[in-house]
């Protein structure tokens, strides 16, 4: 009978001790893949310098060619979207300052269409020496303006430059990007940006990733049509939103990892 007993309690210490050993084994299974995501999300962007002149950008941006998206850093600490200083970044769109330019040649506005970017829609392109016919005259609001805003340019006669000004913008409600192609115009003279507070010498560029939604857990993703989406984290999170950036978070770790760092013990 004794002999029964011994083997019933080896039994359940054995079952007990497989079981402890199977949730040991669970536990580092699954600290190794917490691990190995949170080094991914590391070494995925630690070859993209992120700071200039002490600002620090977040995923995708950056200043050099590992980056996702590449920005210019300049000597003197300053941003610049290629070519252009940057007003600021945000999840959706890069303001970027237009000062008024006689003599810029429009193909500069090329710099603002790539893989990654373009104008929206909310910009009003103000342009001189126009021939095309398809380019309206200049509404009331840019008289306006160019009243306001860029009397005393000087790099010609005023009268002269107030007259050959042009406006150049979407004309079709409901679209985001602002199709541009070709005006027939000579010089890309500045910019206003056509919000319920209009933005004078700045242009909007909106940007996004190419391919499908790479979102944190805690983010939602927005579909750029034929182009690609962008990441926003959810309310109550902050971060770059990204899965291959730092992504969302709430200020907590969770529990298991928390437990991983104390040795198993509860707080």
């Amino acid at each position: 009978m004794d002999s029964l007993f011994a083997g019933t309690r080896m039994a359940v210490v054995n079952a007990a001790s497989s079981t402890l050993l199977l949730s040991i084994l669970s536990f580092v299974v699954l600290a190794i893949v917490i691990l190995t995501m949170v080094t991914s999300r590391i070494s995925s962007s630690s070859n993209c310098i992120r700071e200039c002149g002490g600002q620090r950008v977040s995923y995708p941006f950056g200043f050099s060619k590992d980056c996702e998206l590449q920005l210019s850093c300049t000597s003197d600490g300053k941003m610049e979207f290629n070519g252009f200083r940057i007003h600021n970044i945000t999840s959706d769109t890069l303001p970027i300052h237009l000062p008024p330019d006689c003599t810029r040649p429009i193909d500069q506005i090329d710099q603002f269409f790539g893989k990654n970017y373009a104008l929206t829609a909310q910009n009003g392109l103000v342009l001189r020496n126009c021939s095309s016919s398809s380019v309206p005259s200049r509404p009331p609001l840019l008289s306006s303006f160019v009243g306001q805003h860029f009397h005393g340019i000087e790099c010609t006669d005023w009268n002269q430059l107030a007259e050959n000004m042009s406006y150049y913008d979407a004309g079709t409600e409901g679209v985001e990007i602002l199709r541009y192609n070709g005006t027939g115009c000579k010089f890309l003279f500045s910019s206003i940006v056509t919000l319920s507070n209009p933005l004078i010498e700045l242009v909007q560029v909106a940007w996004w990733l190419h391919g499908t939604c790479r979102c944190d857990d805690n983010a939602v993703c927005t579909h750029i049509p034929h182009v690609g989406f962008r990441c926003r984290c959810n309310e109550g999170f902050t971060g770059d939103a990204y899965s291959w950036g730092q992504g969302c978070h709430n200020g907590q770790f969770p529990i298991f990892f928390f437990l991983f760092l104390k040795g198993g013990k509860t707080p």
